[in-house]
């Protein structure tokens, strides 16, 4: 999710009995994601076309389907600028901001700049 760095919407590492848990997990089983994404274009040319977006996400990352629970989600909301040149594709610069605190940060997310090359499943 933009406003959070890349792999830590992760659910928490459960501790054995009597052992303590530092670390996260890679993914889970079950997840939920949903995004708003406005799409302004600024040029249209057969060689670039230049877009404004402004988008707002939500979602989490759970281990076991008894533990989901759609209404815990991680916030972001952020602004970017979109690049699509047919000989390279899509190309995109964001700025997001996470307003909530992922297990074990010692403060909320914050501001994040997020670069990404292609069309990517959100």
């Amino acid at each position: 999710m933009r406003g959070y760095q890349d792999n830590l919407v992760t659910p928490p590492l459960y501790a054995k009995r009597g052992q303590v848990a530092t670390n996260q997990i890679d993914g889970g089983t079950v997840y939920d994601k949903f995004g708003l994404e406005l799409r302004y274009p600024i040029t249209t040319g057969q060689t670039a076309t230049i877009y404004a977006l402004v988008f707002a996400e939500g979602g989490n990352n759970w281990n076991k389907f008894e533990e989901f629970n759609p209404f815990k989600m991680y916030r972001s909301t952020g602004f970017g600028a979109r690049l699509f040149m047919p000989a390279f594709g899509l190309i995109g610069l964001n700025w997001a901001y996470g307003y909530d605190t992922l297990p074990g940060a010692p403060k909320k997310s914050g501001a994040q700049f997020h670069f990404t090359i292609g069309q990517q499943i959100r």
